[in-house]
This record gives structure tokens, C-alpha cells and sequence, in this order.
């Protein structure tokens, strides 16, 4: 879920008063290594109430609740493997359940229970910018990834939060684009890359460490767990650590973990952050 996971440094950064900051574009690198292949057995299908999935993973297994919920047409679960390469995610507001806080030297912070993700229409040439409101009443960080027959891929980071009537952003741009996730997701995938933010870079790295079912609009849906790790450096110095569980068929995640912690300056922050989709029908 892309944004969400730079929502702490946005804020400890407006906290910090350092202002927007402006892009410049580097030669960057980017990698992907693919071993290995999914495996899981198909869960039935659920009536519509939520239910609590398991799943196996290289770390052990888990479970979660992911409620679904009514609206337009839930869908096809076929569209995210055309041969030709993942299609554009279809445009629309979709809705998160969310929890977390964040801690930026003396102040503290909550996330609202719910946040948004719109996705623009698809241009010609491939790219597609999605919004992701952390909180729906403020700025929202934007993505935009670009489509190719060999993958999904971010392009540029423009991240933004608001405190104390104060708004700051960044963009990092990557070049060559990130794979967001390694196309076709498969158990074993790596990928990592690198982005520049003006003041700071950012290094990237993660891995498709399992499978997870979870039930979403009342299917039972096969997503891939990605672990990754982005560490900074530079006038902001963090680590997050996120897990999203990625659904291929609608090309983003249905849940999404974060924890995260730096400075910048004299300012120490930390914070983490969970949001789960209620609905892969776009409003």
C-alpha cells in the first residue's frame, strides 16, 4: 500500500520543520531475483462475513481477519496473470481499516480508523497515479507506477503529511523503477532498489517470503506476503520494517504492517501502522 509506509517520517519531519522537499533524480539501480513457486491449498469460498485465514510462510504461520464488504462487482480474479502483463489497478476510491501511532520527540499521534486509496485512470503511456489518505481531511502521499509486459513498477514517491497546521513532502524517484512486487509474484522472489529524496536516499530490499488466504468480499483470495526493509540515509536517518500481504488480481495489498524508526536532527521518532481493505469494489 503505497504511502502508507512513509506516513511517520512525513510527520515526524512536519513536526521538525524542515519544509518541502524538492526531487532531483539520480542513476539509481534496481534488481529482481525470482526462485521458487506459490504453493497453497484453495480455501472455500465465505458467505460474506468476515472469518479469520491462515497461512504458511518462511516465517511460520499466522492469521489474520479481513472483513469484506458490499458494493459493485467484485474483481476477476484472473485479470492480475494476462500474458501480457499486469494490467493497470481499476480506477476508484477504496476504503482501509487502520490502526497505529506514531511518537516525534515530544508529541505523539494517532491514525484514524479509516483511510482512503483512489486510483487515477491509467494514462497511454503506462503510468497510473494512485492517492493514499492516511487521513481522508489531509494531503495524501501519491504513487506512480508504471505498467510494462514485465511488471509493476514505482516510479516516484511524493509523500506528504500535515502537523500542527504545517504540511511537508518529499519525493523520492526511482531509477530504474522498483518492482512493486516482482511480476509474476512468486514465494523466493527478491527485488531491491534504490531511490533519491533530495536530502536522503532511499535503499530498498525484500523478498516474497509465502503465501496467505484471506477472504475479501466474501472469496476466499490467494495473496503473496512481502517482506521488505528501506533504510535512509542522509539528512533523515530510519529503518521500516513492512509486511504486505499483496493480492495479484487487483495489483495492491490487502494488509499492510509497518514499524519504523530514525531521526532526523535532534529529533527521534518511531511508529507503526496496520490497515486491512474492506472492499476490492472501488467506489
Amino acid at each position: 500500500m503505497r504511502g502508507a509506509r512513509w506516513w511517520v517520517l512525513a510527520a515526524a519531519l512536519a513536526l521538525a520543520g524542515c519544509g518541502a522537499q524538492t526531487n532531483h533524480t539520480a542513476a539509481n539501480h534496481t534488481t529482481t531475483t525470482e526462485a521458487g513457486s506459490a504453493t497453497t491449498a484453495a480455501a472455500p469460498a465465505g458467505s460474506g462475513a468476515s472469518s479469520t485465514t491462515t497461512s504458511t510462510s518462511a516465517h511460520g504461520t499466522g492469521s489474520s481477519t479481513v472483513a469484506p464488504a458490499t458494493g459493485s462487482a467484485a474483481p476477476s480474479r484472473s485479470s492480475g496473470s494476462a500474458p501480457a502483463g499486469p494490467a493497470p489497478i481499476a480506477a476508484g476510491t477504496y476504503r482501509y481499516r487502520q490502526s497505529g501511532s506514531f511518537t516525534a520527540g515530544t508529541q505523539t499521534g494517532q491514525l484514524p480508523a479509516e483511510g482512503t486509496f483512489v486510483v487515477d485512470p491509467a494514462k497511454p503511456d503506462g503510468t497510473q497515479v494512485t492517492h493514499r489518505y492516511v487521513d481522508p481531511s489531509k494531503p495524501p502521499s501519491d504513487t506512480t507506477l508504471l505498467f510494462r509486459p514485465d511488471g509493476m513498477f514505482i516510479v516516484t514517491t511524493v509523500d506528504r503529511s500535515t502537523t500542527g497546521g504545517q504540511t511537508v513532502s518529499f519525493t523520492c524517484t526511482f531509477n530504474p523503477p522498483l518492482p512493486s512486487p516482482p511480476w509474476p509474484a512468486k514465494v523466493g522472489s527478491t527485488f531491491a532498489g534504490n531511490g533519491n529524496c533530495g536530502s536522503f536516499t532511499a535503499q530498498v530490499n525484500g523478498r516474497v517470503d509465502g503465501t496467505r488466504q484471506v477472504t475479501l468480499d466474501g472469496a476466499s483470495v490467494l495473496t503473496y506476503v512481502i517482506d521488505s526493509t528501506i533504510v535512509t540515509h542522509g539528512s533523515l536517518e530510519s529503518t521500516i520494517n513492512e509486511q504486505d500481504w499483496f493480492d495479484p488480481a487487483i495489483r495492491f495489498s490487502t494488509h499492510v504492517q509497518t514499524q519504523t524508526k530514525g531521526s532526523y536532527g535532534p529529533f527521534q521518532f518511531s511508529g507503526q501502522s496496520t490497515a486491512d481493505l474492506e472492499s476490492a469494489r472501488p467506489s
